[in-house]
């Protein structure tokens, strides 16, 4: 059986928030002058992971990401 059977099915708008995020974040990592690898240092998460959120595989929790985005306080990241 194919995989995609398995996928979780998101919307159409979801899979369109998900790549706005993903654009915007990778966009602020880059104004930050910062690695995949820096970024994910200091943030507490996997490099895996941020790299999943910049090619919108992953929809993170926005809270969870919140908190720890702190490296990004001088820019503010809008969503929705």
């Amino acid at each position: 059986m194919d995989l995609d059977y398995y996928r979780a099915k998101i919307s159409q708008a979801e899979e369109e928030e998900r790549a706005k995020f993903a654009d915007e974040f990778k966009g602020i990592r880059l104004a930050n002058n910062l690695s995949v690898e820096e970024a994910a240092a200091r943030m507490g998460v996997s490099v895996d992971l941020i790299e999943r959120i910049e090619a919108g595989c992953v929809s993170p929790n926005i809270g969870t990401m919140s908190k720890r985005m702190g490296w990004l306080s001088a820019r503010k990241m809008r969503i929705g």
